[in-house]
């Protein structure tokens, strides 16, 4: 319990700086801020996938599950990035925004889900280990939940961010 706490405390203590960090990186990669904004806004709601896993499980949240829990962020981010890049490459090959972003979620949907499911299924045997279940389930939960919000979610705020209008056929 000691050494959980104190592990506790270094996290919180370096968080801060990791997410300017994460923040700094981000917007070098885009070049702008509006992409990393919409990184940032799906992150949080990872939670409802990791609370409902929480819930169902009845594992406790501690350090293993918020360990869980950066790590699976870090999938996130990687998972909207590889959306938002298509979309970008998309567009600048002179496809217009509206098409570029159709086009880029479904042509990244397969690889995100297929990343994702990896990750999920490698996560199953450690639903049974007593100290990594609660890590396990964080991610299995959070990464399910947010894998379908990268899909849904991402190019809705690119569409908004962008002030994109749907395209009449």
């Amino acid at each position: 319990f000691k050494d959980q706490n104190e592990a506790l405390q270094a996290l919180a203590k370096f968080f801060p700086l990791a997410f300017l960090m994460l923040v700094l990186v981000l917007v070098a990669l885009f070049g702008n801020f509006r992409e990393p904004i919409i990184i940032l806004c799906i992150l949080p709601l990872s939670l409802i996938g990791v609370a409902v896993g929480m819930l169902l499980t009845g594992f406790d949240f501690g350090f293993f599950p918020i360990a869980g829990w950066l790590g699976l962020l870090g999938m996130i981010i990687k998972n909207v990035i590889v959306l938002i890049d298509e979309i970008n490459v998309q567009h600048r090959s002179g496809i217009d925004l509206y098409t570029s972003i159709v086009e880029a979620t479904v042509s990244r949907t397969r690889p995100v889900l297929m990343a994702a499911t990896t990750t999920i299924f490698g996560m199953v045997p450690l639903l049974f280990d007593i100290a990594f279940r609660g890590m396990a389930a964080t991610i299995i939960f959070g990464l399910t939940f947010a894998t379908l919000l990268t899909l849904f979610i991402t190019p809705s705020f690119y569409a908004i961010f962008y002030k994109v209008k749907e395209k009449h056929l």
